[in-house]
């Protein structure tokens, strides 16, 4: 009788506690609504990029707006992670400084929240040009058009190997046409026209009568 009794007390317990044991996976996983909520807060999250030139070299700043306290930011170049910060004069944004130019980089949005903390919300990018140190050198006067004189353009070349490659580019071009053969030749023609017109006309005056009185003569021996 009494193991009756505990069987059937093992029975009870197992389906007050089953409910419970689902219940609490429930609480220990991350939700599909918190999940939208988050990747919503990622997603309002703006990357801008501006800089400041200084004599051969510039220097980039990001910045981050939009912060929430809900997420935090993983810097993929400094391998540093930056929070919203409630004690900052403006905790919804944060300005980053000291890239190199030329490279790319990825920031991953996370959660603070333990639950959901191992997913990855989202990944924001931020492309830095290669800045040409060169292209503002005497060298690239009346240049600007050629690629080793743009400003966001990558050259490897040290000064003199650059100063080199500019003159190759020099003496390649071809020197630019002041006018066109063919109207300088109608030009010539004008002129000439212009400056003997006085001779010309009666010239061309006489031949046309004379052509007429031929062709008049040529109908008067038709039979």
């Amino acid at each position: 009788m009494m193991k009756k009794y505990y069987l059937f007390s093992i029975l009870l317990i197992s389906f007050i506690l089953f409910p419970s044991i689902a219940n609490a996976e429930d609480m220990f996983t991350c939700d599909y609504k918190e999940k939208a909520r988050l990747n919503a807060i990622a997603s309002n999250i703006v990357v801008s990029i501006d800089y400041i030139e200084k004599s051969n070299s510039v220097e980039f700043i990001v910045t981050l707006s939009n912060l929430h306290p809900d997420v935090y930011i993983v810097d993929s170049v400094k391998n540093k992670s930056y929070y919203y910060n409630e004690k900052s004069s403006n905790p919804n944004e944060i300005k980053l400084k000291g890239y190199k130019n030329g490279v790319t980089v990825r920031y991953e949005v996370h959660t603070v929240d333990r639950i959901c903390r191992e997913t990855l919300l989202l990944s924001k990018y931020a492309t830095l040009p290669p800045f040409n140190k060169y292209y503002k050198d005497p060298v690239c006067k009346g240049l600007s058009e050629i690629s080793l004189c743009k400003k966001w353009v990558r050259v490897n070349y040290s000064y003199e190997e650059f100063k080199k490659e500019v003159d190759k580019h020099k003496k390649n071009q071809l020197p630019v046409e002041e006018t066109k053969e063919d109207e300088d030749y109608l030009f010539d023609i004008l002129q000439f026209y212009l400056k003997y017109y006085i001779y010309i006309l009666p010239s061309i005056a006489l031949f046309s009568v004379g052509l007429i009185i031929v062709l008049n003569r040529k109908k008067d021996f038709r039979f």
